[in-house]
């Protein structure tokens, strides 16, 4: 039996460009690549200032829509 860990946000991010990586359809505003790493980190590290670290569990309670992301 194979055992495999799905990846993370950050794997499936690869690029770290100015590509769109998020367009919203309704307004046409868009996220790049790098901007969306960017905000990655530093949503990791107020995480990590919190006390969560790897492999725990965090739920998300927030609206469906952009800011989501």
């Amino acid at each position: 039996m194979t055992v495999t860990t799905p990846p993370t946000l950050r794997q499936l991010v690869t690029r770290s460009d100015d590509h769109a990586a998020l367009v919203v359809p309704e307004s046409g505003a868009s996220l790049s690549y790098a901007a969306l790493q960017r905000a990655l980190d530093r949503a990791a590290g107020r995480l990590a200032a919190l006390g969560v670290r790897e492999g725990d569990r965090v739920a998300l309670v927030a609206a469906n829509g952009p800011a989501l992301v």
